[in-house]
């Protein structure tokens, strides 16, 4: 078995005996393959070629990852290369294995496609009709749709807040593209990628090429970055895996700048629309909404943001009447699938727009009518008709706090557009995660974890948990992350679960050691189990036996022939929630039209806090990725569906230029749901920061007597909308 421990990243694992894969890829977005032609030349260079025709009989369809579907249908199923047509630009069409990876980019070219063009179906609006069918065999391009309803949701008050927004199309753009190395070992398939879901791109794999579990095992390496979009499985991987399964040699692949742009999930590109009635005392009365999620082509993870966004869509306030309906349809787009933030940035945003247009005409403080409308601690639990029952947030005193913060910032500025939001987030709690802890003799503790490193790090609140639990010092403490075969069961790392489901399943493992290593030295010594305590990496009794663990360690080995070890896999029953407050000062370029952020303060409760460090660093991340979605991305495509941002050249994200200082501060409860007491992180920065950047922006534009609409809101639009106002 290889030793993956020298290698970081999935490119590091390449060597002369590997072999190289590329893709021939759809020209039309939507068009009749008539027929694929494999010239001799390219049968006699390559190693082996794959089209539809030969992966049709080797692989199963495959359908999406959720059960949510509309009613009385049965999930979509597509193969893993399309056979009689495409359904997006630059979607798989043949895959081409050789020596060499510029022979395999001289190969591809070679390729001879005829197609019949068919008129492609581009905007949600049109899609909705279903006079042009993306998949034929699934009967309608509506994707998923789902309602909730609560109270009398055509309750009129003293004032009715019209809201519409559109968000443009974005993509993930992390700078190490999407790859894999797969490899034979004996009769096991070893699958390198760098995917935030490992187990669950085991089980697509497995699904599509017929294995079973045991038959091929997941490493993930370092990765460089994903923001949602590494996973869990693309159909490169899948047919990676299967030539290096026909040809029993290793096979390399990894995409390009363009490939990774126009291939890899997209994001956002929504239509919001948001009715609400207020009173004249600012009390928030009814809400009808209606969401419209573009999620492109069919693949297996199209589904998320419908319904993590839909549920959070009231955000922190209390709405008594409530109609909401969510719809996703497929176009001719490059699949859609989990960005950063997965639906919850479009749904705060949208309820954070309401309230301050709410604010604007009732001429309320914006921070105090969302006071009047806060969830307060006598609420809880409480239900918000969506879906979501929040338990233990403290909004009432996190507001508070933020208060004093926020006058004093507001009264120090001028001329600036000012804009805040309060945020909700569910980072995990519900569904699974694995761990294991191994005590050896050699006096190292391996922890294995269901997670992935991506960036988040979650090395340091492992080794926390572990030094208040066993007392090793982190210079024995290693940590290795998603390994397939080293866990019975896991998931991995996106929507914010690392520390709360990770963690929380180290925490267990930790605690079940404990209770075997008091059994053991129970039996050893002669002592009652109640009497042995651990402290300090010591094992001791009320007798005066001693030991540290490592001791114990080498004697139970010794003894049994066994090594000290515990596994659990962890199952959460209720939702974690992490909450803040945000406040952005934006001041705009009138000549140029660019935005610069003045000051930027963050307030949010992330529970049992482990790494501050850490945290401080993940919201400054997610932060700049809210700036960067609310003024610079934008993927756009023609009306024929021919992307034209495909790279860095002309898909535009904020840089280092544009960054900014950021703020942040804590107020952290611990959280009831989960034994850690920890809230997750990873994305509130973008929920939040979406939201107040966008009304910072729209306090200046307000002046100005212009409505914004659509995101994102460039320095040229903005000098355009001044002009034409």
């Amino acid at each position: 078995m290889r030793d993956h421990s020298l290698e970081n990243y999935v490119g590091d694992f390449t060597n002369r005996e590997v072999l190289y894969a590329a893709f021939l890829r759809s020209t039309y977005p939507h068009a009749k393959i008539l027929r694929i032609d494999v010239p001799q030349s390219v049968k006699q260079k390559s190693k082996l070629v794959l089209t539809a025709k030969e992966v049709s009989d080797l692989t199963n369809e495959i359908g999406p990852t959720t059960s949510l579907r509309p009613i009385g249908q049965a999930p979509w199923r597509v193969p893993i290369l399309p056979k009689h047509k495409t359904t997006y630009f630059g979607q798989p069409l043949a895959m081409v294995v050789a020596k060499d990876p510029y022979i395999c980019a001289d190969l591809i070219e070679e390729f001879v496609v005829e197609y019949e063009p068919l008129t492609p179906v581009i905007q949600p609006e049109e899609a909705m009709s279903d006079k042009i069918l993306v998949l034929e065999s699934y009967g309608s391009n509506i994707a998923s749709s789902i309602s909730f309803s609560q109270g009398n949701p055509s309750t009129k008050g003293n004032l009715t807040v019209d809201v519409e927004l559109r968000i443009e199309r974005q993509v993930a753009a992390p700078i190490e593209t999407r790859g894999c190395f797969i490899y034979p070992d004996d009769e096991k398939i070893v699958a390198v990628i760098p995917t935030k879901m490992p187990f669950e791109t085991r089980r697509i794999i497995c699904e599509a090429l017929r294995l079973r579990s045991e038959q091929i095992k997941i490493v993930v390496p370092r990765i460089g970055g994903s923001f949602g979009s590494k996973g869990p499985a693309y159909p490169e991987e899948i047919l990676v895996c299967l030539a290096s399964k026909l040809l029993k040699l290793p096979v390399f692949w990894s995409a390009t700048r363009t490939e990774e742009t126009i291939t890899s999930n997209h994001t956002r590109d929504s239509v919001l629309k948001a009715k609400a009635e207020f009173l004249k005392n600012g009390k928030f009365i009814a809400l009808n909404a209606d969401i419209l999620i573009d999620c492109g082509a069919p693949w297996v993870s199209n589904l998320g943001a419908l319904l993590r966004g839909t549920r959070l869509l009231t955000g922190c306030y209390k709405v008594p009447n409530l109609q909401v309906n969510a719809t996703s349809v497929f176009t001719n787009k490059t699949p859609a699938g989990p960005v950063r933030g997965n639906g919850r940035p479009e749904a705060i945003l949208l309820i954070e727009r309401v309230m301050n247009e709410a604010a604007t005409e009732l001429n309320i403080d914006p921070l105090e009518l969302r006071r009047i409308n806060l969830i307060t601690q006598s609420d809880l639990p409480y239900d918000n008709g969506l879906g979501v029952k929040i338990v233990d947030c403290d909004f009432e005193t996190l507001l508070s706090v933020f208060k004093s913060k926020y006058e004093r910032i507001v009264a120090q500025t001028q001329d600036v557009g000012i804009g805040m939001a309060l945020y909700l987030e569910d980072t995990g709690g519900q569904g699974i995660e694995g761990a294991k802890v191994i005590l050896n003799p050699s006096g190292e503790l391996d922890v294995y974890v269901g997670a992935v490193f991506y960036g988040q790090n979650i090395t340091p609140v492992v080794q926390k948990i572990v030094r208040s639990t066993l007392g090793i010092s982190n210079d024995h403490i290693v940590v290795k992350f998603a390994d397939t075969d080293a866990l019975k069961n896991g998931v991995g790392s996106f929507g914010s679960r690392t520390t709360v489901m990770t963690g929380s399943a180290v925490l267990l493992a930790c605690e079940n050691l404990v209770k075997k290593i008091a059994q053991f030295c129970s039996k050893l010594w002669d002592s009652r189990v109640d009497s042995i305590k651990l402290q300090d990496g010591f094992v001791y009794d009320d007798k005066g036996n001693k030991a540290h663990i490592f001791e114990i360690s080498k004697c139970y080995f010794e003894k049994t022939g066994e090594i000290l070890s515990e596994e659990v896999v962890y199952s959460g029953n209720e939702t974690t929630y992490s909450y803040g407050a945000h406040l952005a000062i934006v001041r705009i370029d009138q000549e140029t039209g660019e935005v610069r952020v003045i000051k930027y303060f963050a307030l949010d409760d992330v529970g049992n806090l482990f790494s501050e460090e850490e945290v401080h660093g993940q919201l400054i991340g997610g932060i700049v990725h809210a700036f960067s979605n609310a003024f610079f991305e934008r993927m756009v495509y023609t009306k024929e569906g021919i992307p034209i941002s495909t790279n860095f050249s002309n898909y535009l994200i904020a840089s280092a230029v544009e960054s900014f200082d950021v703020q942040t501060e804590f107020y952290n409860t611990q959280a009831k749901t989960n034994p850690l007491g920890a809230r997750g992180v990873g994305e509130g920065g973008t929920i939040g920061g979406l939201a107040a950047l966008v009304n910072a922006l729209h306090d200046v534009l307000k002046k100005h007597k212009i409505k914004l609409k659509k995101i994102p809101w460039s320095g040229e639009f903005i000098v355009k909308s001044w002009d034409e106002s």
